[in-house]
């Protein structure tokens, strides 16, 4: 199958999206499949071929027309079966319009079909937003169901059930297509798959960097009491970026120190040091919601190493979806009940370490081979 992936930014490592977009085409071509990946919103205008993958890269496409047609040449000179597009709305202009993306697909997918990857939707669902983002996301919104009704795709899918039923409630299907994770395992490591039973710390992971509207206090007093409940000490561990401006790590610091947890701030790392953190700990911590974990290339990279993963974003993410908290993949949040919290505090079972990337493109192929439309 001849496939041309369309995304913001291929910058490596500058952009999840894009690096997603990169290992999966890599995986693909692994099975015997051709791809061509295209970024219209990228930092340089740039062209390579890497493992007989065309990959070009241009900057501010959708502002300048003369690009705009040498795009849509250069997919028609290839001939691809489908164009993938891969969707963050925010990726092809600031404040997330895409009234200039709409006729640029329009334009690029005759005679091939479309297939969408809805990573990220419009922003406004969650109640708790201000009024100028619900505004801007209400922009968002009309100018995308306005490009879905013309672009008449053939195959969509997004990572995560919140954007699966928010489609549906505006007449689309999408598929769940899981994420995979965006660090390697590392078959080196040895992972702690049964925690000993006499063991009496316990290691919380917290990778990558976390969201500004994080409720910090909230996650460690919970910890706190789980902690007291079941009779454990707590090790935190961060690795990832921390943002210069964020009170957050200076506040777990204070909070860890009160009570005499272990804390350390390890700061940006190599994908094999990570890997090992994860293989090492106990439990793994995302500041995400667990009805969106599934677009977080960070949950999925735990998940992947046998982590059980704690969520512990708890503002409602909508006023319609009501998300079903009976989560398999040893995910947790802190919506659950104490008991299963507390059971995980008291005896963490890891699962063996396996990765997702050759089953995602499977199904990716399979999805796509089986559309009629």
């Amino acid at each position: 199958m001849k496939i041309t992936f369309i995304c913001g930014s291929l910058n490596p490592g500058q952009d999840g999206v894009g690096d997603y977009t990169h290992r999966l085409a890599d995986q693909l071509v692994l099975d015997g499949h051709e791809c061509q990946l295209m970024s219209i919103n990228d930092v340089v205008d740039a062209e390579e071929t890497t493992n007989g993958t065309q990959i070009i890269r241009f900057k501010q496409l959708l502002s300048t027309p003369e690009k705009s047609q040498q795009a849509q040449q250069l997919i028609a000179q290839w001939q691809p079966e489908w164009i993938s597009l891969q969707f963050v709305c925010f990726s092809f202009h600031p404040k997330g319009f895409i009234h200039r993306l709409t006729p640029f697909i329009q334009h690029c997918v005759s005679p091939a079909k479309l297939h969408i990857m809805f990573h990220e939707l419009w922003v406004g669902e969650q109640p708790s937003l201000p009024f100028k983002h619900k505004v801007m996301g209400g922009i968002q919104r009309q100018l995308m169901l306005k490009a879905l009704k013309g672009w008449q795709a053939s195959a969509m899918h997004t990572s995560n059930a919140l954007y699966q039923f928010v489609l549906s409630h505006h007449g689309y299907t999408a598929s769940i297509l899981p994420l995979f994770g965006n660090i390697p395992i590392n078959s080196e490591n040895d992972p702690n798959v049964a925690l000993s039973s006499d063991s009496k710390q316990r290691t919380l992971l917290f990778p990558f960097s976390q969201r500004h509207d994080w409720n910090v206090t909230e996650t460690m007093e919970r910890f706190r009491d789980l902690a007291h409940a079941t009779g454990v000490q707590l090790k935190l561990i961060q690795a990832g970026q921390i943002n210069s401006d964020s009170p957050h790590w200076s506040t777990i610091q204070e909070f860890c120190k009160t009570h005499e947890w272990e804390c350390e701030l390890l700061g940006p790392q190599s994908e094999q040091s990570i890997s090992k953190l994860m293989h090492d700990a106990d439990i793994g911590v995302s500041s995400a919601h667990i009805a969106l974990a599934g677009k977080s290339g960070a949950v999925a990279a735990m998940q992947e190493h046998g982590l059980p993963v704690i969520c512990t974003i708890t503002d409602p993410i909508s006023r319609r979806f009501k998300p079903d908290l009976n989560q398999m993949d040893e995910l947790y949040s802190l919506f659950d009940d104490t008991t299963r919290l507390e059971h995980l505090f008291s005896a963490p079972k890891r699962s063996a370490p396996k990765a997702r990337l050759s089953s995602v493109a499977k199904q990716l192929i399979e999805r796509l081979s089986t559309s009629t439309t």
